[in-house]
């Protein structure tokens, strides 16, 4: 009796286990069709390999709107007047408003995270890291180069401040991790941290720096909490 009650619980472990994982491939197959058990298995398996892995949070370069400019400058048909207003004024201030809230996201995860190790990369990197092609452009929060090697072997995820897509209600700012493919992981998995409170302008690109700081650090916080569930 003893043997075909062990017989019995070991076929039921063998075809626990093969559902698993028949239910994971399902998952990384078609994440759009989620149920919600697929949903909370992913956002374990999500958690589980952000916290041995890497996390690159994306600097904004505003390099749309900058090569824009410079096509404009290479129309023939700009006038002097206007290029010169590109190259002395506009140009400088995107890029200075780039720079500006870089630095407020950089200090912020440099005080409040310590979820996972993390690093910086200017957001138009994106397809090289992608394509697996050298990738030359990490730093650190002060802006040292680190080498890609702090990649190897790890699962890579993306984090960026920008705006939840796909939400009818509002046009929220905050942050956004994704996975190395740039898919937005799903709830349950803590996967969006709005950038203020309940009167924050909502669609702004600009933070300050208080909130960046308190932005990042209610967002470490739910990391750890959802890692820490059973």
């Amino acid at each position: 009796m003893k043997l075909i009650n062990t017989l019995a619980l070991l076929a039921f472990l063998f075809l626990s286990n093969t559902a698993y994982t028949q239910e994971l491939e399902v998952i990384n197959v078609q994440p759009e069709n989620f149920s919600a058990t697929q949903r909370k298995m992913q956002a374990r398996k999500d958690i589980n390999d952000l916290k041995t892995g890497v996390l690159l949070f994306r600097l904004k370069t505003n390099d749309k709107a900058v090569k824009k400019l410079e096509r404009i400058l290479n129309n023939p048909a700009t006038s002097e007047a206007s290029k010169k207003r590109i190259r002395e004024r506009t140009m400088p201030d995107i890029k200075a408003s780039a720079e500006k809230i870089n630095g407020k996201l950089k200090r912020a995860f440099t005080e409040a995270y310590d979820f996972t190790d993390v690093y910086f990369m200017p957001d138009n990197c994106t397809n090289a890291l992608q394509n697996g092609d050298q990738i030359t452009c990490l730093t650190d929060a002060d802006g040292k180069a680190v080498s890609a090697d702090v990649l190897k072997d790890k699962t890579i995820f993306l984090a960026d401040f920008s705006e939840l897509e796909n939400d009818k209600t509002s046009r929220i700012k905050g942050l956004i991790i994704s996975d190395k493919n740039s898919r937005r992981l799903a709830s349950p998995f803590p996967y969006f941290q709005r950038s203020g409170g309940v009167f924050v302008k909502l669609s702004s690109n600009t933070i300050t720096q208080k909130d960046a700081i308190k932005m990042v650090e209610i967002w470490n916080a739910k990391l750890h909490a959802f890692f820490k569930q059973k």
